[in-house]
């Protein structure tokens, strides 16, 4: 199939699970627009690739914290249809495929992408919801309704650690929680597909995905880098500068999924990461830079001292970073935000996420166009502070007089009193083994 818009966009309706999520409302964007909100990237007139997206989220996009160009897309009620739905519950699942339910395409993005939860939760908004939604498509290949193509967004964690990059066909190992549930999902998706002659089936292994609407990939260190400006002490890591974090933007994510979609072979895995090989010791240097910060690191002799017992290392660190970035927020009248500076010790390991993303490059006609640097990292910072769910403190090479005046006022269920909670639900008695505020390497 060509990826061309002219020749695709005709007619096609398009199904987002967790429409509203991080990946999920680039991707409706990207769908409807042609575009990944910099048209410079795109073709000279980007047309739209398909005529209508049904999002499917348990969240409401009112509250989804949106950005001012994702607003006026979902806006379009001719060519979005929100569904509000909890995909663990089947009367939701319902709602969501009718019995005349046809989709040409339909994106899995849903999926429980936080740290520190119980075993149960990733099972459910992972694991199960991926075998419930196998089940429906199947069903719907009998009923002589088959999508074109099902994309399952999974996760690159589910790698073995190694320094050298991993590539589809590398050894499968777990080291999250969320990992270890979404291979369960992989599973129940490839399963379907292979026993269900119609149902063509990709799945797709982001690094940590970054950009406009992160929460949970470089969000949650950035926080903690403004509590270490606010204390004015040096920011102190576990382990060494060469531990890999690889990354991918995720405007390159939701072209990638539609590239997926439409070019390669139903059953195709495919990596997503740019060819960085990007470091916690170049990245944590540039957040030193913008944050005007001293960055160090506590090596591997005390920090495997420090493994012994990571929960109370999570816990001794969120003890400064939780109230040190809700005080901050609280100083610029952020009330209500939902990034966190809260940190789990799942995210604490010595683990590397060294990720080879070229085969997509290889077999289709995707390329990446965004590749880490300071200069993103600082745009994610701008793009925050500018909804105001940031606070604007000093960073190099932001005017914060060009934020919005108006974007404080955002709205959403109090964060900070979430992230407090979390705090005291993770603290340990036996906090014997110290270390000087770790910080997440995911």
């Amino acid at each position: 199939m060509s990826s061309d818009p002219s020749s695709t966009s005709s007619g096609l309706r398009a199904l987002v699970l967790g429409g509203c999520g991080f990946i999920g409302r680039h991707l409706v964007h990207y769908l409807l627009t042609g575009a990944d909100k910099d048209s410079s990237r795109d073709s000279d007139r980007p047309q739209p690739l398909v005529s209508h997206v049904t999002v499917a989220d348990k969240s409401l996009p009112q509250t989804s914290h949106l950005d001012e160009e994702c607003k006026r897309v979902f806006e379009d009620e001719q060519r979005v249809t929100f569904k509000h739905a909890d995909m663990t519950k089947d009367a939701h699942i319902a709602r969501v495929f009718p019995s005349d339910a046809r989709y040409d395409f339909i994106f899995n993005c849903i999926g429980e992408t936080r740290f520190g939860l119980p075993e149960s939760d990733y099972r459910a908004r992972c694991t199960e919801v991926a075998r419930k939604l196998a089940d429906v498509c199947a069903a719907m290949v009998k009923d002589g309704r088959a999508p074109k193509r099902l994309v399952e967004v999974s996760t690159a964690q589910v790698y073995k650690p190694d320094r050298h990059p991993s590539n589809e066909g590398s050894t499968i190992k777990p080291w999250t929680l969320q990992a270890a549930a979404r291979m369960e999902a992989e599973k129940a998706i490839r399963a379907a597909a292979e026993s269900t002659e119609g149902l063509h089936i990709n799945i797709v292994r982001p690094a940590i995905v970054y950009g406009s609407g992160d929460l949970t990939g470089l969000t949650p260190r950035l926080a903690c880098a403004s509590v270490y400006q606010a204390r004015r002490e040096k920011m102190r890591l576990l382990w060494t500068a060469e531990l890999c974090t690889n990354v991918v933007h995720v405007k390159d994510v939701a072209r990638a999924l539609w590239i997926i979609a439409t070019e390669s072979k139903p059953g195709s895995i495919f990596n997503l990461a740019d060819s960085s090989q990007l470091t916690q010791g170049r990245l944590n240097s540039w957040v030193g830079e913008l944050f005007g910060i001293e960055v160090s690191y506590l090596g591997t002799l005390v920090s495997n001292l420090a493994r012994l017992n990571l929960g109370s290392v999570a816990s001794e660190a969120n003890e400064k970073h939780v109230p040190g970035f809700t005080q901050l927020c609280q100083k610029h009248n952020l009330h209500h935000t939902p990034v966190s500076a809260y940190i789990d010790k799942e995210s604490l390991r010595d683990h590397h996420l060294s990720i080879d993303g070229s085969a997509i490059t290889k077999q289709t006609s995707f390329r990446y166009q965004y590749q880490i640097s300071k200069d993103m990292v600082r745009q994610q910072l701008s793009d925050m502070i500018k909804q105001g769910i940031f606070p604007p403190v000093p960073i190099e090479g932001i005017d914060h007089t060009q934020s919005s005046s108006s974007s404080s006022s955002s709205s959403s269920s109090s964060s900070q009193q979430q992230q407090q909670q979390q705090v005291e639900s993770k603290e340990q008695e036996n906090g014997e083994v110290a270390a000087a505020a770790a910080e997440p390497n995911q």
